[in-house]
């Protein structure tokens, strides 16, 4: 009676051991695929604030060249705007893509 005893003990916790195991292995699962989503949601912002970052850069070099314009050529500003025009629709001309809208 005592060994039968010890086996049903054993087995009970046999049986409690594989479902902590399949809670266990669930969470997981659920875990990995969170992980992912992050993962790829992650890659996802990267890639814009590099985007963003290169517009940016980009930006500042045409305000860095309509300033530099703007002084040396006083004659050819446009009263209204306060630079040089012609170099403006030059910039925009040189960089399309820059100036897509979303």
């Amino acid at each position: 009676m005592r060994k039968q005893r010890h086996l049903d003990d054993l087995t009970a916790q046999v049986a409690h051991l594989r479902r902590e195991n399949a809670h266990v292995a669930t969470a997981l699962g659920l875990t990995t695929q969170g992980l992912l989503a992050v993962d790829a949601e992650n890659a996802v912002l990267r890639t814009q604030a590099a985007e963003l970052a290169a517009r940016l850069h980009s930006l500042n070099d045409i305000l860095s060249c309509i300033n530099s314009n703007g002084a040396a050529a006083a004659a050819a500003t446009d009263p209204l705007l306060g630079f040089d025009s012609a170099a403006f629709d030059d910039l925009f001309r040189s960089s399309p893509e820059m100036f897509q809208l979303c």
